[in-house]
């Protein structure tokens, strides 16, 4: 068992994420780090699980938090379409505060009418953007001519904002528009997979880099795979709750919610776990080892330990345990 060494990424533009968990992640072993992907690589079947490691080939998750800034207007494609350049990326949410989305469209609107305005909104950055990189124009100008032409157009318009509260999940793989609305601390889990090929974008809410790029965005794609459906904009977001400790289960992963009071035996059932503390500070043991992770650390536990034994150090402590479900 070991805590994580979470890798911090700043984006001035777009917010702030921690990596709790990716191929990536490196481990604190008594103060000396190790990389995940060596540990899997010299014995995938004991850190990741058989079962994991026969489907996968490798650590197939990508856990974060991401205080979101203002994210794109996006969809990913749904599980089992078949495209040359996207994939589909499952993709779940657990609010860690109050805060606000937009998961589908409104009702009644013109997708027609969305699309030209998005298309709108395109137009125009490219040229300001253009007109930066050529030096005719500053970026502060740049950007105040773009928050103009995103104000009047207005692609909000078309959009379904919802407000969710501290410890909801959504469920955001099933192929309907989706992005954090304000800056709200999110926990994310999702199959990982680039965004190269799986996030397909239509409106960047007009933000540009300072030497005036602009990120690339996908209008016909995006459209094309928008899911309108009724059943998707109006209930297809929310989760099936497995139980009143599984807060999601999907064909990829699992998270579940432990409230640690009196010390509580965990199986792992051929699947890593990752524990993260949400609140309160804990002790976690096998039968050789143990572990204090306080508020806001994670734990990795390798599928090769079996079962660990959880106990509060406080009160009471939050955990939310991610691993590979049995299918």
């Amino acid at each position: 068992m070991w805590i994580v060494k979470p890798k911090i990424i700043e984006q001035p533009t777009w917010g702030k994420q921690t990596y709790e968990l990716f191929s990536g992640t490196e481990l604190d072993d008594d103060g000396q780090i190790i990389a995940l992907d060596s540990l899997i690589k010299h014995n995938p079947e004991e850190i990741l699980g058989k079962r994991v490691w026969d489907k996968y080939g490798k650590m197939p998750l990508l856990v974060k938090t991401n205080h979101a800034k203002g994210n794109s207007f996006q969809i990913h494609i749904k599980p089992g379409v078949d495209h040359p350049r996207w994939r589909a990326k499952p993709e779940s949410w657990y609010f860690l505060e109050d805060g606000k989305v937009t998961c589908g469209i409104k009702k009644g609107i013109s997708v027609v009418d969305y699309k030209n305005a998005c298309e709108e909104v395109e137009k125009s950055m490219k040229k300001i953007s253009k007109e930066v990189i050529n030096g005719q124009i500053l970026i502060n100008e740049a950007r105040k001519m773009v928050e103009e032409k995103v104000k009047l157009i207005n692609p909000w318009q078309f959009v379904q904002p919802r407000g969710l509260k501290k410890g909801e999940v959504m469920d955001v793989s099933v192929g309907g528009l989706h992005h954090s609305w304000e800056e709200v601390e999110v926990y994310e889990i999702q199959l990982d997979v680039m965004d190269e090929v799986s996030t397909i974008r239509a409106f960047d809410r007009g933000k540009m880099e300072d030497n005036g790029q602009i990120r690339e965005v996908e209008i016909e794609d995006y459209f094309k795979y928008l899911d309108v459906s009724e059943k998707t904009n109006e209930s297809g977001f929310a989760p099936k709750i497995m139980s009143e400790m599984n807060l999601l289960t999907t064909n990829d992963y699992a998270l579940d919610k432990l409230m640690i009071g009196e010390t509580t035996t965990d199986k792992l059932n051929d699947s890593f776990g990752h524990y993260y503390i949400e609140a309160g500070k804990i002790k976690i043991e096998n039968e050789t080892e143990s572990l204090i992770a306080e508020k806001g650390q994670s734990v990795f536990v390798p599928a090769g330990i079996e079962k660990v034994m959880i106990s509060s150090v406080e009160e009471k402590s939050e955990v939310l345990k991610t691993y590979v479900p049995i299918n």
